[in-house]
């Protein structure tokens, strides 16, 4: 599925945005007024396909001995090209997700990836030299102020519906329907004019807060941070891979992403996430055994991921 991904992305660059998996696109692909496109590649949104794109990279890292850090060149390359991508979704939060796993793998990783880390942004600072004028998501960037003010009205108001169904909500998928009927001003036009109520609140977290409520919140908060924090303690410990750092990466760069839109919805995202927090869960315990420093592996985490 990433690879089929980033061959869209190939594809639309030469064909444009009809080489699509779907016959209609979301609105935020295209800007008619300039120009601007958003790759969504095999998906119908650009900012999930951003979501996909930095949370699968980080599995790319891991290679099949940890201590040398020989892991394939072509997988780094590809994730190389995985940021390219990333850039060309046009997504900021994606692109601020990916940035921050990063972050987190230079930190918590070893010498030689922190060398590939440090060489990378090299590179990644004189493209953006030369080419970040030409790049949809820089030239987005410029409305960043009035991009926020919008969100913050939809915010507030799905604040305000969330605090009159605090425990329960409203129901899994009635956001929309509820706008129509009780928040009308929730709405969107498009190019034609047609109004188009809101099917999210601009903010997955918001969203999964309005249609559960407090408990559904707090429920989906533990499933996420629970093998967060299981993953970083077993890959605290003595004499423990660091497998489990590309992992986290991976999973908080989506942790930042989703706060600009719902994308839960889209199950090879939804897939793929379960698959990381399933692993960070399991890996102190015999399920996912754990090779330690300087020992032959147990089990082979990349192929681990790729199958799942």
């Amino acid at each position: 599925g990433f690879c089929t991904a980033l061959f869209f992305v190939a594809m639309q660059l030469i064909f444009g945005l009809d080489f699509s998996y779907y016959s209609s696109l979301n609105g935020n692909t295209f800007n008619p007024d300039s120009g601007t496109i958003r790759y969504p590649g095999v998906f119908h949104d650009s900012q999930k396909h951003g979501q996909f794109l930095a949370l699968f990279s980080f599995a790319l890292l891991i290679p099949n001995d940890f201590w040398k850090f020989k892991g394939p060149w072509g997988n780094r390359l590809l994730f190389l090209f995985t940021s390219l991508a990333i850039l060309l979704t046009g997504s900021r939060s994606a692109l601020a997700g990916f940035i921050l796993g990063c972050a987190v793998l230079f930190i918590l990783g070893g010498p030689r990836i922190r060398a590939f880390f440090m060489a990378m942004a090299g590179m990644g600072a004189l493209v953006l030299l030369i080419y970040a004028p030409q790049m949809t998501i820089f030239e987005r960037s410029a409305n960043i102020s009035e991009d926020y003010l919008f969100r913050k009205a939809i915010w507030e108001e799905t604040i305000d519906i969330a605090g009159d169904h605090p425990f329960l909500g409203i129901g899994l998928g009635n956001f929309e329907k509820y706008v129509t009927v009780y928040n009308q001003d929730l709405y969107l036009q498009n190019g034609e004019g047609d109004i188009i109520y809101l099917d999210q609140p601009e903010n997955g977290y918001l969203k999964l807060l309005v249609e559960h409520g407090y408990v559904g919140m707090v429920l989906f908060i533990m499933i996420v941070l629970v093998p967060l924090i299981r993953g970083l303690t077993t890959m605290n410990k003595a004499s423990k891979t660091y497998y489990l750092a590309f992992l986290v990466s991976g999973v908080l760069s989506w942790v930042l992403a989703f706060n600009t839109v719902y994308s839960l919805t889209d199950n090879r995202l939804l897939v793929l996430l379960c698959t990381y927090l399933v692993l960070l869960y399991f890996a102190g315990s015999d399920a996912v055994p754990i090779r330690k420093w300087g020992n032959k592996p147990r089990n082979n985490w990349g192929n681990a991921i790729g199958n799942a």
